[in-house]
């Protein structure tokens, strides 16, 4: 082919034919390709010379190089056997010549072959007959036709497989296509809630602020004869499309979800300098939720479990008669302390910390319960937990006091923070 890519393409294949199959190498060392050969290698009767520097210097009128290159690795790889090479003899002048003046390819191979085909035995006596050889090529272009024809059905073979491999390649090349698309479709859907996490994040943050300036501003308008004074309830939402905050009174507010997912969500007023106490109740909980405390430091992620690591080292929680094991245990760092009461729907959970002795205790509808947290030196936030579909927490109330409403009581055990 005058086409360099299908030449070699189809050279290499007839190189491979010949190694995989001893019919066809037999075939055509007897049906006159050396005379193919020999014709294509003379034509024009001009030999590429060392000067030339591409392809693009070949006369258009004569055989481009990439074809006699790709013949003679046909005859290479036929001489890789002994037997049956006699008819390649007619080859060595035009071999001689090419080793004197041909293109560099071209010496190299050219040398390789007269070195094999010196080797036959019987070449020196042969070698002055091959110029009669050459007279003979009239006679012999019948053979010449049958192995052209041989070649031909060789190579339309090997264009078919070409165009099948071709196919499956441009099909493996689409699929590779598509992957990356997804892939890069995925990644733009990461980076897109990566930026929606970070708006959530800095506008929890901003509410945070908001939150202590109007903190302050409430303990400034305070009445010194009031003993307790009530806060605005709000959350640090860590998953607004599961979580729904409502208002009920304008001072109780309502927790519920949207989905499956179970949630663990933070009240934004930062416990310290007083006594801060929280009221709660659940319904339809089944009956698995809680209250307690978590680190002012520490941020919860969405769809957590209080106590499972590494949250729990973090997080103080006291649960219903469905929480963990229903013990009614109080639960830090992974460990249960039971004594307390396992309450359920519909009663009444206090938690009262107070900042300065850096206690936190319970009470279930007014009664005080015995375990409780000490040791807490640090900034606090009350946090709810609730697990299922339906379940929801009523928050009633979050004050501060002048005052403790607590005292001691009898079997009292103390969980260290």
């Amino acid at each position: 082919s005058s086409n360099e890519k299908e030449s070699k393409s189809g050279s290499k294949a007839l190189c491979e034919l010949v190694e995989e199959n001893s019919q066809i190498r037999n075939s055509l060392l007897s049906t006159g390709f050396a005379q193919v050969v020999l014709h294509t290698l003379t034509s024009n009767t001009q030999i590429e010379t060392k000067s030339s520097s591409s392809y693009s210097s070949t006369p258009e009128n004569s055989t481009p190089i990439f074809i006699k290159i790709g013949l003679l690795n046909v005859v290479l790889k036929l001489s890789e056997e002994e037997k049956g090479l006699e008819s390649l003899i007619v080859l060595i002048p035009v071999l001689e010549e090419l080793k004197s003046n041909g293109e560099n390819q071209l010496k190299s191979k050219a040398k390789n072959l007269l070195l094999i085909l010196s080797q036959i035995k019987g070449i020196n006596s042969q070698n002055s007959n091959s110029n009669s050889n050459l007279r003979e090529k009239d006679q012999k272009i019948q053979q010449m036709e049958e192995s052209n024809k041989l070649l031909n059905e060789q190579l339309e073979k090997l264009k078919i497989e070409n165009e099948i491999q071709k196919k499956r390649a441009d099909q493996a090349e689409q699929r590779y296509k598509r992957e990356e698309q997804d892939k890069n479709k995925e990644k733009q859907e990461k980076q897109r809630k990566e930026e929606e996490n970070n708006i959530i994040q800095a506008e929890n943050d901003q509410l945070k602020k908001y939150i202590e300036i109007l903190k302050t501003k409430q303990e400034t308008q305070k009445k010194e004869s009031s003993p307790t004074q009530d806060y605005l309830i709000s959350l640090i939402n860590n998953d607004p499309p599961e979580i729904v905050f409502s208002d009920i009174d304008g001072i109780m507010k309502k927790i519920s979800k949207k989905n499956s997912k179970q949630i663990t969500v933070s009240l934004t007023q930062i416990l310290e300098n007083g006594i801060w106490q929280m009221e709660a109740e659940f319904n339809n909980s089944d009956p698995v939720a809680a209250i307690g405390i978590v680190r002012d430091t520490y941020n919860i992620p969405a769809n957590i479990h209080p106590c499972l690591d590494p949250h729990c080292p973090h997080m103080v929680s006291y649960g219903m008669s469905g929480f963990r094991f229903g013990d009614g245990a109080v639960y830090y760092k992974g460990n249960g302390t039971p004594g307390n009461i396992a309450y359920k729907d519909n009663q009444i959970i206090k938690a009262e910390f107070d900042s300065e002795k850096g206690i936190l205790i319970f009470s279930v509808d007014g009664a005080q319960q015995p375990v409780y947290v000490r040791g807490i030196n640090e900034k606090v936030r009350f946090f709810i937990y609730i697990c299922y579909p339906q379940a929801s927490c009523t928050i009633r109330s979050l004050k501060k006091l002048i005052a403790p409403t607590t005292k001691h009581v009898a079997n009292e055990i103390a969980v260290q923070w």
